[in-house]
């Protein structure tokens, strides 16, 4: 990553990349996500409801998943941004000083003006394909799963937090181990600084991705199998995110 003739240069144009990258990509990728939401929630609602796989209570109950997503994906789309635009701009700064600007301007427009459009054409082109069965749910199962997805919302977003906290230290100390077993110091201070953002901003991604994925995950598990066993895999699935940080911290 660093020019090994002169990487005290490289470690400067890679710390002004990692500045304009960071700042580009979190205020670009936010703002297009902000704007985006509302068409894209509402194509994904329009092609939820048109598409003949699925039942009209199995289409009721991913509903509001849906719309937590959206609410979420604003922040999410920040602190992704954010972490995308400080290692592309710390690359790029590091290799020509001239692309800082460049690198993550055109990585937000092609999400803005590509990414975006092209995953909910191909949503759309899936719903409206003839399908070879139709799935639906009983009532009675999806009231249980949308109780329980909410639930494990709370429980995964909550125990994620509390894991990411508490193996903080160790991740801390990781992070000295990388930069002092990398020998050159102006590596050091490169990944120093970069690991001091990624484990400010890391955490809080984390905990918004968790509760999504424990909000569907949940409702999966708790309209086939019931309340208890869909919080028994929600605690199930914080114990495998502990064990493997933990793992990674403490190795």
């Amino acid at each position: 990553m660093l020019n090994n003739s002169s990487p005290w240069l490289s470690l400067g144009q890679g710390l002004i990349g990692s500045a304009f990258g960071t700042v580009i990509e979190s205020v670009g990728v936010g703002l297009s996500t902000l704007v985006n939401t509302p068409r894209v929630t509402f194509r994904v609602l329009r092609s939820l409801w048109r598409t003949e796989a699925l039942g009209p209570v199995l289409k009721s109950t991913l509903t509001p998943t849906a719309l937590v997503a959206g609410v979420l994906a604003p922040a999410v789309g920040v602190l992704a941004g954010a972490l995308h635009g400080l290692y592309i701009g710390f690359a790029a700064g590091a290799e020509d000083l001239s692309t800082v600007l460049s690198t993550p301007t055109s990585n937000v427009w092609t999400f803005h003006s590509k990414w975006v459009d092209e995953a909910i054409e191909d949503l759309e082109d899936t719903a409206m394909a003839k399908p070879t069965r139709v799935y639906e749910i009983r009532i009675i199962e999806a009231i249980r799963g949308l109780i329980t997805g909410t639930l494990c919302a709370v429980v995964t977003g909550v125990l994620i937090a509390e894991s990411t906290l508490l193996c903080m230290p160790g991740l801390i100390m990781f992070a000295l181990r990388m930069v002092f077993e990398s020998g050159m110091l102006p590596v050091m201070i490169a990944v120093l600084m970069l690991a001091a953002v990624t484990l400010t901003i890391g955490p809080a991604l984390v905990v918004l991705l968790a509760v999504i994925f424990g909000l569907g995950a949940g409702a999966a598990r708790g309209y086939k199998r019931g309340l208890f066993a869909g919080l028994d895999g929600a605690l199930e699935d914080c114990g495998n995110y502990f064990d493997a940080v933990c793992k990674v911290a403490y190795k």
